[in-house]
């Protein structure tokens, strides 16, 4: 699957900035990579009646994460996560509507009514649960990442450097403030955090030397590392992981039929075959989760 991510399409989506557009996925009638075809009732009856006359679900999705999820050459959503919703799909069935936003607006809109779910590598966090319900399906940590051969980079030091995040991610709202925080107790200088809108910006700003690191998820960390052609390191080791979750509103029959689902895909093998095909296995799990709990 890393053959699809050559140089052209990872240039598409730095290039490219998506606001409000909707497309939709494939029928569920489609197969998925190494899935199944059919509807899982279970799953299915726990949908709220409004997505069952609908038939579809409005997913918000940031495409600037690669390779979690990002733009093909023909500018449509692709990536583990990607795949992975579709084989969800294929268990309730109903379609895919994608609507392209920036990340730090999909919680409001999910609250709001204007989204059914989420889909964009949300870390499951209490302040987080506060605000919607989250349906966990993976695990990641955080990872900075410099320039190649610069001086190494002290993750508990970072004092007075600048650090890039994306806006409205645990890196740049939790993260790094309180590491910023431990700095000025020390009577040293703040760590300046740039946000970017797009992951991608973050990651140009590094190459660019306009930051001393950048500060995101493993997945995409590892993945950016993998396509600079040696121009980019990791810094330190993954830390502070936690699990990924699908928003979905607060109270919402969809949680439930969300985590029937993905327990199907996992069970059939669709979800180990997608991991390993996009070379993301490491943050696997056993079974999906409601805010962090298994029942």
């Amino acid at each position: 699957m890393f053959a699809k991510l050559k140089a052209a399409a990872v240039l598409m989506i730095l290039a490219t900035v998506v606001s409000g557009c909707a497309s939709s996925s494939p029928s569920p009638n489609n197969t998925p990579t190494g899935g199944v075809s059919f509807v899982d009732p279970v799953a299915r009856k726990a949908l709220p009646k409004s997505v069952i006359a609908s038939g579809k679900l409005r997913v918000g999705i940031d495409t600037s994460y690669p390779p979690n999820e990002f733009l093909d050459a023909g500018g449509n959503p692709v990536g583990w996560e990607v795949e992975l919703m579709h084989a969800i799909s294929l268990r309730l069935g109903v379609n895919l509507e994608y609507h392209q936003v920036s990340f730090d607006t999909i919680i409001p809109a999910v609250q709001a009514g204007n989204l059914d779910m989420g889909l964009s590598s949300f870390f499951d966090t209490a302040e987080r649960q506060k605000l919607v319900d989250l349906v966990d399906y993976y695990s990641a940590g955080i990872l900075w990442v410099q320039k190649t051969g610069e001086p190494s980079l002290d993750i508990s030091n970072a004092c007075g450097l600048a650090i890039a995040a994306q806006k409205g991610t645990f890196e740049s709202d939790t993260d790094l403030p309180a590491k910023s925080a431990a700095c000025v107790a020390q009577n040293k200088p703040a760590i300046e955090i740039k946000q970017y809108v797009l992951q991608t910006d973050a990651t140009d700003a590094l190459r660019l030397g306009r930051v001393s690191a950048f500060a995101a998820d493993s997945p995409v960390s590892l993945f950016a590392i993998k396509e600079s052609a040696g121009q980019l390191t990791a810094v330190g080791k993954t830390y502070s992981t936690l699990d990924y979750g699908i928003p979905v509103k607060k109270g919402s029959g969809l949680r439930l039929a969300l985590k029937l689902a993905i327990k199907k895909v996992m069970q059939d093998g669709t979800y180990t075959k997608i991991l390993d095909s996009w070379g993301v296995t490491a943050g696997a799990v056993d079974s999906p989760k409601i805010n962090g709990m298994g029942n």
